[in-house]
Formats: C-alpha cells, structure tokens, sequence
C-alpha cells in the first residue's frame, strides 16, 4: 500500500486506522521527538520502564531493526557493505565479511578491547548459523585493522578459543592449510584411477572388471593397454545390462548394480505402466508385448522410455527388456551412504561442488556434507585449503597426496566426456573453456585444451576446438590409439589443422 500510494493517502490511511482504535501512536523523544504506530495491546509494554538490554549482537544491513536506523548506524561506523555490532541499541562495531565460495573470508573485524569477549561468544553463533548452510571454514585476515602476526596474546587467545588457528598471516577455523600443486593431486587421481599409464590394465576385459559402470568404448579404452573387443561384444559375456545411472547418463552395468541405483533413487513407477513393469519381470522380448497391444515401435517407445529414465527397466545384452527388482529387506539410508562413501573413497582431493556433480541429483548437499563430516571426524580425509591457487575448500586423503610425489609423470591423455571421472573437472571445462561436456586435453596432468566432436561412422570429427595449439599433437594420438581417422574443417592460429 505504501509503495504504491502518496505520503497524503498514507497519512489519511493512519489517521482513521488510529480513529478506529486498530492501531496507537508512540511518540519516542530520543534523539528527536519521531512518531511511530504499534498494536494497542503493545503501548503498555513500551510505556513500561525496563531494563535496557546490552547484549552483543551481530545483525546484518538487511535487519528490519538496523534498516530502520541505517543512516544513524552509518554515521557511527561509517558508510559501507558490513555486518553492524551492537551492544544493545548501540553500534560499536563491524564484521567486513563476504562468502567466497564455499567459506567465508573475513577481511576485518572492529571491535572495542573492552567487549571483545562477549563479541567473541556472539560471533561464534553467527559462524555456527553459517555452518548449518554448509559453510562452515572462515578465514581471518586483520583484528582492529591490524594484521593478524600483530595481535597481543589476549586477542589471540580470545579468537583461539572459538575455533581459530593461527596459519601464517591469516588465522583458519574449520580447515587446514596445505596446499599441494594441483599436478601431484591429479597424478594421484588418474592413477586411482587406472589411467596413468604405470596402473593401466594389460587388455579391456581386466579394466572392465575393475569399473562399476561404463558409457562407451572411449570410457573403457584410456584404461588399458590392449583393447581388441568392443564393449557391446563383452556385455554377454559378462552379464551387463544398459540402463540410466544417477547422473541421467546410459550405462553398461551389472544387473546388482541397477538394484543399487534404484533402491537409492526409491521413486515409485507409475501406477499406469505398472502392467509394463510386470510384463518384463517375466518377459524379455518387446516384440512380445508390442503384439499384445497391438503398439508400433514408436509408441512403445514412448510407453516404455519413462520407466527406463526412473530406472525400473533396464535393457539385457541381447536387446530384451528386464524389470529391476528391488532386494528384500535393503536398508536404503545404509546403501545411500554407503554409495558416496564408495565415490569419494576414489578421489585424492575433492570440493562439496565436485562430490555433488559427481553423485547426481538424487542426493543433496546436506546429504554428502554429512558424510565428508563424518569421514573427517574419524581422520580418513583432512579438510581445507590443499591445492595451490585453488581458492575452495576440498577434502583429501593425505596419505594418497604424500605417496603422489613418488608417482611418475603421467602421459599426455585426452579424457572424453563419458569417461566415469569427466564430472570431476566440469568447472574447469567451463571456465576454461566454455564448454558444459567436451574432450579434454591433458599435458604434464595439465589441462591445455577442449574440444568437441561427432564420433559418427568410426570417424573423430572436430567441431570445436579451444585452448594451445602444441595440444593438437595429443588428439592426433588419440584418434590413432582409438584407431579412427580423424578430420576438421577448424583453424587455428590462421593454420587448418592437419
């Protein structure tokens, strides 16, 4: 109302709230004689004398309360974006604090000597309030505009005492610092990983056995030495079946594990293709129920592509279809927490955005942060700051990192948007880059460049191309260890690429 009307309208609206006894008029006389309105059933509670409140508290610029006082508290503490520290009514202070990421960087902190106890127990609610959004690492830079190497032993030990840690010039609460060079975590990752060359497997059916889920050949052959049979070919041999994984991609996997998936999923089918779902718990031949119904291969198509997406079908090696059929008595809150358990027991380092990138959309971050919690408590992982330049908090293995500096260099490789591990580097494809799913090109566990390209009729045709030209000569080697001519109507640096 009072946005959209005048000062007039809004003054002739109070008048006859106030006639028609709904609401009364307070006038405050300090500092200078200013109206306000209140509930009648609230004039006797303010006309009471009580004791005035001087707690520390720690509002922000958007607080209904210092909103109202906004000029008056600016004057005090000067213009600006911070957090205001009031004792009481009065501002004595202010938090220059921003989110960068995952944590909260503290720029500096003014605060009168003579509070600083009380601000001290304050503050430690607002940094547990920001924990319970998952951000719970803050770093501390300056105290009273003054560096932190130059505070006096009873300012330190007061900021000590809820969850700081001196680390150099900054003091840390919730993480570590030990940052490694980004190229010994990734070392450690593709060698876990089975694509450094010292841990490669000697022929596709070892790498195949070592994997949960496979996209495609591309996935399957930078993991071993020898690949001489396709993984359609290998998928009756070994049982596989083809259905959607967490992240939404299609996947060669066993049977037990779509059990898995579907069980951590725990969607319901839908009540009107449940004749579908109990047709194939029996059945396998599609061309079977198409008769029945009398569908062509388009509708059933559509009929049977839902239940496939939410994963109650799954499709056999020989082209048939199967109804996932969920374990007796499975213990679903055990099995998700197993399962991230599992994913982050691979990676030597990894951020709560990676984790979340790398689970897929069934599981929320509160979900994930719980569990990285958990294995940080027992001591499995360490978290902090631990890779050069990398401005996020992540979660490491530290005897993984510590046994990466006896690893050798790793080959120059070309990782390919099916591969199991591609999630992992999705914000560097995308700032980097600007592509959302692309190959990626690694020199010296660097990456140097992206590019895209069609895999049609056994040819790697590149439609898009980003980063060092010198990183040509590795996807030269990857479309000859792939076997596959490669072709591109692309330029670079004024030269076509050959």
């Amino acid at each position: 109302f009072y946005v959209s009307r005048s000062y007039e309208d809004l003054t002739i609206a109070l008048m006859n709230l106030e006639k028609e006894g709904r609401i009364s008029k307070v006038v405050a006389l300090v500092p200078e004689p200013e109206a306000f309105f209140c509930a009648p059933d609230e004039v006797e509670l303010l006309l009471r004398p009580r004791r005035e409140d001087r707690t520390v508290r720690i509002l922000t610029q958007s607080d209904p309360y210092v909103s109202r006082f906004i000029w008056e508290v600016r004057s005090v503490l000067d213009r600006g974006w911070y957090l205001p520290i009031f004792k009481g009514v009065d501002p004595i202070g202010k938090v220059l604090m921003f989110k960068v990421n995952d944590y909260l960087e503290i720029k500096d902190l003014h605060v009168p000597t003579a509070y600083l106890d009380e601000f001290c127990r304050a503050f430690e609610i607002l940094l547990d309030n920001h924990a319970a959004q998952l951000v719970d690492v803050a770093v501390l830079s300056n105290f009273n505009s003054e560096p932190i190497t130059a505070l006096d032993e009873t300012t330190r030990s007061a900021l000590e005492s809820i969850g700081f840690k001196a680390t150099g010039e900054r003091m840390i609460r919730g993480a570590i610092v030990d940052p490694q060079p980004r190229e010994i975590a990734e070392r450690a990752l593709f060698h876990k990983h089975h694509l450094h060359q010292a841990t490669r497997h000697e022929n596709e059916i070892l790498a195949l056995k070592k994997v949960t889920e496979i996209r495609d050949d591309f996935a399957l052959r930078g993991r071993c030495e020898l690949y001489r049979v396709n993984l359609k070919s290998m998928a009756s041999a070994h049982r596989l079946h083809q259905g959607i994984n967490l992240r939404g991609h299609q996947v060669w996997a066993s049977y037990e594990h779509f059990q898995d998936i579907l069980a951590i999923r725990n969607e319901p089918a839908d009540d009107e293709l449940w004749d579908i779902v109990e047709f194939f718990s029996t059945n396998s031949d599609p061309n079977l129920f198409k008769e029945r119904h009398a569908l062509s291969q388009a509708e059933f198509r559509k009929l049977v592509q839902p239940l496939i997406r939410s994963g109650h079908i799954v499709q056999d090696f020989r082209g048939g279809f199967r109804t996932v059929q969920l374990e007796p008595n499975v213990d679903r809150v055990e099995l998700r927490r197993e399962h991230i358990r599992k994913l982050v027991e691979q990676y030597p380092v990894i951020t709560l955005r990676q984790l979340t990138q790398l689970a897929g959309t069934s599981f929320k971050p509160e979900e994930l942060k719980a569990v990285l919690n958990v294995f940080e408590e027992d001591e499995t992982l360490i978290k902090g700051f631990l890779i050069e330049d990398f401005h996020q908090v992540c979660w490491g293995r530290k005897e993984l990192l510590e046994e990466a500096r006896s690893i050798p260099s790793i080959r120059d490789f070309v990782l390919p948007p099916s591969d199991p591990i591609a999630p992992y580097f999705a914000d560097i494809m995308k700032e980097r880059f600007g592509f959302g799913s692309a190959y990626l090109v690694f020199r010296n566990a660097e990456p140097v460049a992206a590019f895209k390209a069609n895999t049609r009729n056994k040819i790697i045709d590149v439609k898009d191309y980003e980063g060092s030209e010198k990183a040509w000569r590795i996807v030269k080697e990857f479309a000859w260890e792939h076997q596959m001519p490669l072709q591109t109507d692309l330029r670079i640096g004024g030269k076509r690429l050959q």
